[in-house]
């Protein structure tokens, strides 16, 4: 019987012009901590836990008196070892990254396709403690998929692990969904918590517009990103001018465009198609649940100190019940008249007038998404 290659561990990470971290486990921090781009902790997936990471660069994970004690609550915690795994921050010039070394565990470490005693990991990948999934995750990452719950839904675990290494990764994307999804504020909240935050997010009104109008866009986002909608278009619309800007080299731009179905980008995209990774955004109809969270997003989008915690509980359940036809844009209107209305002590009328509408038909919109008990005719 042939004995199969021992196999070859993973590269370490490039060279840390800080040097390596400290080897004798002190608290001294080489690792610049406050950088958006810092490993931070480790999300357990399919579920809402993270564990924050200390302060430190060398720590122990486990289920005993260790820097990163798995919670009591996660399935399967019998397996993992008191001290399973020390974990060692590794500074480097593409962040930062986590040198894994299994500490003898009963039913191990795994990376990759196997066991592993130790390996290399950064921001967005995952590794396993026994049977306990963990992913890496940077301030970026981290924040990312707080924002991605408010449109994939706060529940919704196992999409939230998927979709958050592949839009926090700098990659052209596809956005499909309807239009009241608001893919335009998900590209913005992709963009803004990503490695090209500080450039800009430049949108594209005119995707079948000539080079010469294009390219001031284009120069414009150069580092940053682009983003087009592609609703207005029909099937086989010539996009060439377009396609060459984004991926000739000219500008180092991050492309995410929006569609209402595969059909009109394949048409359009066919011959880039394969560089996007697609990403379907569901209507709010699917997580109705979170209506509340993602108005009180809103309401700190706004700069509102006010939250739907203020209204009553029967008002939050009304409003988890309405189907929301417009998704996410019906939404909005909704937080800018619950803060306003909230604003006001609850006048009606002083709220409509200073949104500048009719109090009537303010009420009555109201109502309608549940926000505000219907009176009966005659009350």
């Amino acid at each position: 019987m042939t004995k199969s290659p021992p196999r070859t561990p993973p590269p370490p990470p490039p060279h840390a012009p800080t040097g390596p971290t400290d080897p004798s486990g002190s608290d001294r921090i080489v690792v610049p901590l406050h950088s958006a781009q810092s490993i931070v902790g480790l999300q357990i997936c399919g579920t809402a836990r993270f564990l924050p990471l200390p302060a430190k660069n060398v720590m122990r994970l486990g289920r005993g008196d260790v820097e990163i004690p798995i919670p009591d609550d996660v399935v399967d915690r019998d397996l993992i070892t008191r001290e399973h795994a020390q974990l060692t921050r590794q500074g480097t010039d593409n962040g930062t990254w986590l040198h894994v070394v299994d500490l003898g565990s009963r039913y191990g470490t795994f990376f990759g396709k196997g066991r592993e005693r130790e390996f290399f990991v950064k921001a967005g990948q995952r590794f396993r403690v026994a049977n306990t999934e963990l992913m890496v995750m940077d301030r970026l990452l981290t924040e990312l998929r707080r924002e991605l719950g408010g449109f994939f839904g706060y529940a919704a675990h196992d999409v939230l692990d998927e979709h958050t290494p592949t839009l926090g990764a700098d990659v052209p994307v596809l956005l499909v969904g309807d239009r009241g999804t608001e893919r335009g504020h998900l590209a913005r909240a992709i963009h803004h918590n990503s490695q090209r935050r500080g450039n800009g997010f430049e949108e594209v009104k005119v995707p079948t517009a000539s080079r010469e109008a294009l390219t001031p866009i284009f120069r414009k986002a150069d580092r940053g990103t682009v983003y087009v909608s592609l609703d207005q278009i029909g099937p086989r619309t010539g996009l060439s001018r377009l396609v060459e800007l984004m991926f000739d080299g000219t500008y180092d731009v991050r492309p995410i465009i929006a569609a209402r179905d595969h059909r009109v980008v394949c048409d359009a995209l066919s011959t880039v198609m394969p560089r996007f990774s697609s990403v379907t955004v569901p209507p709010v109809s699917t997580h109705r649940e979170d209506v509340p969270a993602i108005l009180d997003a809103m309401l700190k989008e706004r700069g509102s100190p006010h939250r739907t915690a203020e209204l009553a509980a029967d008002r939050r359940a009304a409003m988890c019940n309405y189907e929301w036809p417009r998704n996410r844009t019906e939404l909005r209107e909704t937080a800018e008249r619950i803060a306003a209305l909230l604003a006001h002590g609850g006048n009606k009328v002083a709220a409509a007038a200073s949104l500048k509408q009719d109090p009537e038909w303010f009420r009555r919109s109201l109502a309608k998404v549940g926000a505000i008990e219907v009176k009966r005719r005659g009350e």
